[in-house]
């Protein structure tokens, strides 16, 4: 009778396999499933974060080139090549002048310097004042951001006085006051 009871006990056991190897397939199952839907899920998170990183860098792209597009702009309006132009347009946002106000001042400083170039006026005798040459060798007007260097150092030796106040006035007009 033992003999019986080995197979019986065996059967049983071998039943009880079959029970726990398809809950251990379905616990299997259940668990691929989980992970390729967390896998779907990194995938869909890392694609629009991919599209976001893509649309922020065409962007920046695009206002960089506006910029330098405005910067070459700026330039041209005041006659000054774009680097020389963009080395003062920085000195200007250090002391918070806007690149409009920058291009008034310069426009506004060449007609001061051609009004100068006639010898006679108020703007004559303010660069004579201040021993700002408004010519070249030549007989030309002076690069206007050279003569803007020129006056930023009179204006600095004279300490901001009232006379160097109605000085960058009478060259600059209201826009100095930036």
């Amino acid at each position: 009778m033992s003999l019986g009871s080995i197979v019986v006990r065996l059967t049983m056991n071998t039943a009880t396999f079959d029970t726990d190897a398809g809950r251990a397939a379905k616990i299997a199952d259940k668990r691929a499933k989980e992970i390729d839907a967390s896998f779907k899920k990194a995938g869909v998170a890392i694609g629009v974060a991919l599209a976001g990183a893509a649309v922020a860098l065409t962007a920046t792209i695009k206002s960089s080139i506006n910029a330098m597009d405005d910067m070459s702009k700026s330039a041209q309006k005041v006659g000054l090549s774009t680097e020389e132009f963009s080395k003062l347009n920085y000195a200007a946002g250090l002391a918070d002048v806007s690149m409009e106000t920058l291009v008034g001042s310069l426009g506004k400083l060449t007609k001061s310097q051609a009004a100068a170039l006639k010898g006679t006026g108020e703007q004559a005798k303010v660069f004579e004042a201040l021993g700002i040459a408004v010519k070249n060798a030549d007989g030309g007007l002076r690069n206007s951001s050279d003569v803007l260097a020129d006056f930023a150092d009179r204006f600095r030796d004279l300490k901001g006085s009232p006379e160097a106040m109605a000085a960058g006035f009478a060259l600059f007009g209201r826009s100095f006051q930036d």
